[in-house]
């Protein structure tokens, strides 16, 4: 297997193992100690993620945008040739459907005013997600 195919499988599954390990830990961790679930402070702390989220993936649609349009420069042909440039665009596309179902998932709650112990865990579930996954983003931006 090559290079690029090792590192999708690596980008893929590690936001996921990532997601399942916070909430098995949270859900543990909760059943040991109380945590406070209040529905009204629950989903006054939900209601800014989305916005936040939605922002952070603007920027990412916008740096795949530029990315995809540069055209003929030198150091976008070396990464396609090498094969990283479709790797970035991989990890670009698939951050911003985490980010997307992240969103989803917040907006969600809010409108349907729903909160409790497992949605709270979701929730933390996602953050540790997103921040995996923008954390990958943001290395193959700068590598």
């Amino acid at each position: 297997m090559n290079r690029q195919k090792k590192d999708r499988i690596l980008i893929s599954l590690l936001p996921v193992i990532i997601f399942i390990t916070v909430y098995s830990v949270l859900y543990f961790l909760s059943g040991k100690q109380s945590f406070p679930f209040d529905t009204g402070r629950g989903i006054e702390n939900v209601k800014t993620i989305p916005g936040v989220w939605g922002t952070i993936s603007g920027f990412m649609i916008t740096a795949v945008s530029i990315l995809v349009t540069m055209g003929d420069n030198n150091f976008l042909r070396a990464m396609e040739y090498s094969g990283h440039f479709a790797t970035i665009l991989y990890t670009y596309v698939y951050t911003c459907v985490h980010l997307l179902m992240a969103v989803i998932f917040a907006i969600v709650l809010v409108f349907g005013n729903f909160w409790c112990k497992i949605l709270f865990l979701l929730m933390c579930a996602f953050i540790a997600d997103i921040i995996v996954m923008v954390t990958v983003y943001m290395f193959f931006y700068f590598v």
